[in-house]
């Protein structure tokens, strides 16, 4: 979170955001000031963050990420926790990529992060995850997760299994997200239109810093 707030700084700047789900950066980029322009594919998560965020709104739209053509152009596009690492496919990763040097200014930059892989992701495990909110759930929920390292396709599957504490009855979710090395990521980079400025390493994360580099 804090990574994102110093890039789009000194403000305020028009940003579009890859990627917002319900958004938790978005309502940090609106506060700050910033044009924002969010996008994501899920009409669920996009109507949770219209909620949220009433004044002043962000524009809002539902579209692929890696397919969407805005006819616009911002000073700061970004692709916030892990959007990259959240494609079904690996290939995926350079359209997604040549969509964010499109709508980059000449003079503006692209950001994103991608998780890596870490020796708990690859032995996997299990356990509760205390802190998640259901609401939707009747009478509250007991949220457990496992997860697993799928070698082949180099990414992380987690199951979240919830069960409703009014009636017992579970609902499975299946999430898998892929890794990247940062050399993998920089030629798609290069393959998108994208020059690699910096690259930091903050936590489990790896953030790329970059600028558009379409004639």
């Amino acid at each position: 979170m804090e990574y994102y707030r110093r890039c789009t700084e000194p403000g305020p700047t028009t940003v579009l955001e890859l990627g917002c789900g319900t958004g938790r950066i978005t309502s940090q980029l609106v506060t700050a000031g910033h044009d924002t322009t969010a996008v994501d594919h899920s009409a669920a998560m996009l109507a949770v963050l219209q909620r949220e965020l009433r004044a002043p709104p962000p524009v809002v739209v539902q579209g692929d990420a890696r397919t969407i053509r805005l006819g616009a152009q911002f000073d700061r596009v970004l692709l916030p926790f892990n959007v990259v690492g959240c494609l079904p496919q690996r290939a995926d990763a350079q359209r997604l990529l040549r969509t964010a040097a499109i709508h980059c200014r000449d003079d503006g930059e692209v950001h994103f992060d991608v998780l890596t892989c870490q020796s708990w992701h690859v032995a996997g495990g299990r356990g509760v995850v205390p802190w998640m909110d259901l609401p939707s759930v009747a009478g509250g929920a007991r949220v457990e997760e496992a997860w697993s390292y799928d070698q082949q396709r180099r990414c992380l599957v987690t199951v979240l299994q919830l069960s409703s504490l009014e009636d017992g009855q579970m609902i499975e979710l299946k999430t898998e997200f892929l890794f990247f090395d940062c050399g993998e990521l920089e030629r798609a980079c290069e393959a998108a239109g994208l020059r690699v400025l910096s690259q930091v390493t903050i936590g489990d994360s790896v953030f790329f810093r970059c600028k558009s580099a379409l004639v």
